[in-house]
């Protein structure tokens, strides 16, 4: 049961992140053109932004597809943004499909290289024993750097799994300075654990 809610959470936190730096206005079509043309010109900046108004359906019609064939053109460059999005695509299998092995690649590609967001969903893919066998030791490791990196979802994470001894032995003080942290953030899980569970 507890394994579930955590997976409740990953797909929730998958829907919900958002890793880009500019926030770009996509309200009319003059800005949809111009990004295009520079999508189409190779500026690997521009292909993400591209690849972002298709997965999110911004202005233009929601296209799970042209979405990750953007993406992956900017992946296909270096760009870590896009590298992360291919594998939250192929482990959801939106716009291609499904292929834990694919999506685990590349959590641990970016993972390595210290991206938090990569960390905390390698960290799911060990504790929920998707593709792998499930370890929480290992799942713990990954979610710790995310966490000490002050990625939110893993210290809702990590508190949790404190807050009820889950491969860690219970402490409700770390687990309520961990929740409070990523509450701090926004991070609506952790705001809403605070006010369910008891302290």
């Amino acid at each position: 049961m507890i394994k579930k809610y955590f997976l409740v959470i990953l797909i929730l936190s998958c829907c919900q992140i958002n890793l880009f730096a500019d926030k770009m206005s996509y309200e009319n079509s003059m800005e949809f053109k111009a990004i295009y043309k520079r999508a189409v010109d190779g500026i690997a900046e521009y292909q993400i932004q591209l690849a972002d108004m298709y997965y999110r359906g911004k202005v233009i019609e929601q296209d799970y597809k042209k979405a990750f064939e953007w993406y992956q053109k900017a992946a296909d460059q270096g760009l870590a943004q896009a590298q992360i999005f291919l594998g939250i695509m192929y482990y959801k299998g939106a716009g291609v499909e499904q292929d834990y092995k694919k999506a685990f690649e590349w959590y641990k590609k970016l993972a390595d290289q210290g991206m938090p967001y990569a960390q905390y969903l390698l960290g799911n893919m060990y504790y929920e024993g998707t593709f792998v066998k499930a370890d929480d030791k290992e799942a713990i490791k990954w979610f710790e750097k995310a966490a000490q990196q002050g990625n939110p979802q893993a210290q809702v994470k990590i508190g949790l799994m404190y807050y009820l001894g889950d491969g860690k032995p219970q402490d409700k003080k770390k687990a309520r300075i961990l929740i409070t942290n990523a509450a701090e953030q926004g991070n609506s899980d952790a705001k809403r654990l605070m006010q369910e569970l008891e302290w």
